[in-house]
């Protein structure tokens, strides 16, 4: 999410849990949805720290595409940046403390009852 606008949405398929291979086909689909809207270049790419974001492969690929615009554990120390973004830090981003609830709100105001109805009726209409 930017000012530039919003990559995704990108959701789970019926009964798929985040695993590796799930993991790989949201990496891919939002890093090519933000290529598309030019949301690369410039840019930050910024994840939290659960494990299996955290891996060589995948802090790999996102240097290869945001260099090192990157804030994510394990990726300073990786790639030779000088901070690390601790992950304690009370610097919350405004994912955490405002876009996530914001989104919520919107999207449970009144129940959705399938995924276009989501996309046309909630996320379309900010």
């Amino acid at each position: 999410m930017s000012s530039q606008g919003i990559i995704g949405p990108i959701f789970l398929r019926e009964n798929e849990t985040v695993d590796r291979k799930t993991y790989n086909r949201i990496l891919n689909e939002a890093i090519s949805n933000a290529r598309s809207k030019n949301m690369v270049d410039g840019f930050y790419w910024q994840q939290n720290g659960a494990p299996p974001h955290r891996t060589e492969e995948y802090l790999a690929f996102i240097h290869e595409h945001y260099d090192s615009r990157v804030i994510a554990k394990r990726f300073p120390s990786k790639y030779g940046e000088d901070e690390e973004w601790s992950p304690y830090s009370s610097d919350f981003s405004p994912m955490d403390y405002y876009s996530w609830g914001s989104v919520e709100d919107k999207v449970y105001k009144k129940l959705p009852k399938d995924i276009p109805e989501l996309l046309c009726c909630r996320l379309l209409s900010w």
